[in-house]
């Protein structure tokens, strides 16, 4: 398992200093020549299904995360391998959306950028979402043919993924939980990625919390099953 940071780029030369810098020591940042801002996200996202299919010929599956969320890496692992390595879309499933129409709203979608009266079921970018190689070939291809727009979660694993006629299904594992929460649920907790927002001090607590556990939830020892209607 590799973990990697998805940069574009900036204008100011310190600052692209100290990335080159940090990379040098711990090789795990991927950058492209665009601006790193919140409405390239997707540009972002689409540079991750690419360079994936280049660079990691032998892995069989992809995650995206944001790096504010908890990802309980032993469930997770555990997880996909009780999963077919085909056909795999997988996380919090989101329904019958609704475009918002408000410019001043920070998800605006302008008419022109998407027509619909819904969006097509989608997986939540926050929490994460889990995809296999063939899927993500498929919504590559997919991606290089189809307009974007700046919503990443929404276009990756809801527009693309109906073009190339691939599911995104439901997972309970992804889902959003205060950090209260997960401090309660602790050794219970049945999850792979929980909530939005973590302060570097919270991630650090909850993955002590975990490694501290003397009993735990046991990860699935059969084929998982998922949703394809939300929860």
């Amino acid at each position: 398992m590799r973990v990697a940071f998805l940069l574009g780029s900036s204008v100011n030369n310190g600052s692209q200093l100290l990335v080159e810098e940090e990379n040098a020591v711990f090789r795990d940042l991927i950058q492209e020549n665009f601006v790193d801002s919140y409405n390239n996200l997707t540009v972002k996202s689409v540079m991750m299904l690419k360079w994936f299919l280049s660079n990691c010929p032998s892995q069989n599956f992809l995650m995206k995360t944001d790096d504010d969320v908890f990802i309980n890496i032993e469930y997770l692992s555990t997880l996909i391998s009780k999963v077919d390595s085909h056909f795999v879309l997988i996380g919090r499933l989101i329904c019958k959306r609704k475009p918002i129409l408000d410019p001043a709203h920070k998800w605006y979608t302008p008419k022109y950028m998407y027509q619909e009266p819904f969006y097509p079921n989608y997986l939540s970018g926050s929490s994460g979402y889990v995809m296999s190689r063939d899927v993500t070939t498929k919504l590559y291809k997919a991606a290089l043919s189809t307009s974007i727009i700046h919503l990443e979660d929404i276009y990756i694993t809801g527009i693309c993924a109906a073009k190339a006629g691939v599911k995104p299904r439901n997972h309970l594992g992804f889902s959003y939980q205060n950090f209260e929460i997960i401090l309660v649920m602790g050794c219970k907790a049945e999850i792979v990625a929980r909530d939005h927002h973590l302060d570097l001090g919270e991630i650090y607590q909850v993955w002590n919390q975990w490694n501290n556990c003397t009993t735990r939830i046991k990860p699935p020892t059969i084929k998982p099953s998922f949703q394809d209607k939300c929860p």
